[in-house]
């Protein structure tokens, strides 16, 4: 028999004894159950392992039902051996469209199963930006001036005409965080792209509709800035703009026509009628200015707070109307517990009230809304930014910071996620290591320990080592009793700690922490008492030990003479005025309890609901008892 002919007849005895039914009906069974196990795993708190034996038996699986379904038939009568082709009966018919019809169903389950999986990660875009005719990314303007010393200026005037353009409520504008963030992505997935290539690039990836790319350009002495748009679907320049500057401190003047020009191109309906000075919200006319605040922003996302503090100290006193550089010298020290320094930034912005763009006038109230710790403020102003800004990761990231401080873990993980699937979706390893950290401990506290794990490795991948992050990872391993692991990565976060430039008392301490948040509180006492020996005139270290013994009720009172020692050695904290006064409510001192908690929470520089709870529950005992 020929080799065609022998093939014809083993694919025709494959039909008849029904092997490709079998191999399809097992495939949309296989689809349908890992679904569930992708999407369930986590809510049922179910081992990492299960899941993966489930995989290798599915696989194992399926060579075992293409025997079977060689060998046996299932027939009325029940299961019998396949007869042979060569008896001219045929196979056994089951019942008629029995068969056919469990195929269907089963492929109807498998098809919405893959609806539902598509659309639960987005159906490919969120639609933040459909509700808007026009979305437009701006890009880099390139440095043609064959000068390194203007290279600042190529994403210096792509953010002065992002912030131009953000005043439309008509038109959407790819904030530069985020803009920067694709860009980073692009090219670190796509080395050396034209800027065109790589416009059309960060587009795909955000759904803008058009870019806008520009460049600068050096004729003798005088400047000259152009811009194009450009349309992503049609590959069309529909409009172009160019405007010459006598000097560099021009070229923002320069950015500001360009963006005008834009807008009167686009039709859109804003600042009619307003002075043509008025597209410059809130930035700033000072070259010098400007190239401060960009170098203290990059201080800034590395999370090097004390560097950036000064750069955008003196970029706001060269320009006292740059509310830019005010908003960020704002969350540097907020960052950093200056809370006196965090109130006179924000009175500093508040008096720019009128001269702002919509979107900044947001960003100062939520400010003024944080550190006044009114809370349900900061929720409503965090939503209205977001709606405005839907693809920053910011405050996406912010909004999840605010609902873990209100102790609501379920929602802080919807929010954070929202940050998490821009990096995935840009494939942008995102430096800003808290993200990570707070995303991570909130997972952890709602029992979804295969994403939390995820997130850890994700984001050791943005920041290698990250001693936050091994931190987290460490106490992950040691509350899932996975002691190999554990010693693996503590071995690494003291190593990290070390390269940090971190002191042995620090070191015991962060120790102490992370064992205390496993909930293995006798080896955190242990590197409390270490930390105290190290270090016996740190306020932090009495604190940490008071705290561990009077939450946990170890020992009240040894907890009690530990949270004094801290007070006399830093009377005016309010996380040892907290411990303290947690430590007479405990004792049934309820006076006491309730002055040491009210003078805590005037101290604290944000809202934090479970220190709000403690002194709701001083409060009330004070009252029941009087």
């Amino acid at each position: 028999m020929a080799p065609q002919s022998q093939l014809s007849t083993f694919i025709a005895e494959l039909r008849r004894r029904r092997v490709f039914r079998v191999a399809a009906f097992y495939g949309g069974i296989a689809f349908v159950i890992l679904q569930v196990i992708e999407s369930s795993f986590d809510y049922l708190h179910i081992p990492d392992w299960i899941g993966s034996l489930l995989v290798v038996m599915l696989l194992i699986g399926f060579p075992v039902a293409m025997v079977l379904a060689w060998v046996f038939d299932i027939t009325p009568e029940g299961i019998v051996r396949t007869e042979g082709s060569s008896t001219g009966s045929g196979r056994q018919q089951t019942k008629p469209g029995t068969s056919n019809k469990a195929l269907v169903a089963v492929t109807i389950i498998a098809v919405s199963f893959g609806i539902w999986g598509w659309m639960r990660d987005g159906g490919g875009s969120d639609g933040a930006l459909a509700s808007y005719e026009h979305s437009i990314a701006v890009m880099p303007f390139e440095n043609l001036t064959n000068d390194p010393d203007f290279d600042v200026w190529e994403r210096g005037l792509a953010n002065l005409v992002i912030s131009d353009l953000s005043g439309s409520k008509e038109l959407y504008v790819l904030d530069s965080q985020s803009l920067f963030d694709v860009i980073q992505a692009v090219q670190q997935s796509r080395k050396a792209q034209l800027l065109p290539d790589l416009a059309r690039e960060v587009a795909n990836r955000t759904e803008v509709k058009q870019v806008i790319l520009g460049d600068i350009l050096k004729i003798g002495t005088r400047f000259r800035v152009q811009a194009r748009l450009l349309t992503v679907k049609t590959g069309r320049v529909d409009f172009s703009h160019k405007v010459d500057a006598e000097n560099e401190d021009d070229l923002i003047l320069a950015a500001e026509e360009i963006s005008r020009g834009m807008q009167n191109h686009l039709e859109l309906n804003i600042l009619r009628g307003e002075a043509t000075v008025e597209g410059l919200e809130g930035q700033t006319k000072s070259a010098a200015a400007f190239k401060l605040y960009t170098e203290g922003l990059d201080h800034f996302w590395r999370m090097q707070f004390q560097q950036a503090i000064p750069l955008l100290e003196t970029a706001t006193s060269i320009d006292s109307n740059f509310a830019a550089a005010l908003t960020w010298l704002t969350y540097a020290y907020m960052n950093t517990g200056q809370v006196g320094q965090t109130k006179a930034a924000i009175a500093r912005s508040k008096r720019l009230s009128g001269r702002i763009s919509p979107i900044q006038q947001l960003i100062t109230d939520l400010l003024d809304a944080w550190v006044n710790k009114r809370v349900n403020d900061q929720i409503r102003l965090v939503h209205q930014i977001v709606k405005a800004e839907p693809l920053s990761r910011v405050y996406w990231y912010v909004l999840g910071l605010t609902y873990g401080y209100m102790s609501q873990p379920e929602q802080a993980v919807r929010y954070y996620d929202k940050a998490y699937a821009l990096c995935l979706q840009w494939e942008s390893y995102w430096e800003w290591v808290p993200l990570y950290r707070n995303f991570g401990a909130v997972l952890h506290e709602t029992g979804s320990h295969r994403k939390e794990l995820a997130v850890y490795k994700y984001g050791l991948k943005a920041v290698p080592e990250a001693p936050i992050i091994l931190s987290r990872l460490g106490i992950h391993y040691l509350s899932t009793g996975d002691t190999l692991r554990a010693a693996d990565v503590l071995d690494r976060y003291r190593e990290a700690l070390v390269r940090s430039g971190s002191s042995e008392a620090q070191i015991l301490y962060r120790l102490g922490l992370m064992h205390e948040s496993a909930g293995l509180l006798d080896q955190a006492q242990a590197y409390y008492e270490q930390f105290i020996e190290n270090d016996p005139e740190n306020a932090l270290a009495y604190n940490s030990l008071a705290w561990l013994l009077i939450d946990n009720e170890l020992d009240m009172k040894a907890g009690l003479a530990m949270a004094e020692k801290a007070l006399d050695l830093r009377p005016g904290d309010y996380s040892n005025l907290d411990t303290y006064g947690w430590g007479l409510f405990k004792l049934g001192r309820y006076a006491e309890a309730a002055d040491a908690l009210e003078r805590s929470w005037a101290l604290r520089d944000y809202y934090r609901q479970s220190a709000m709870d403690r002194l709701e529950a001083a409060r009330k005992a004070l009252k029941e008892q009087s």
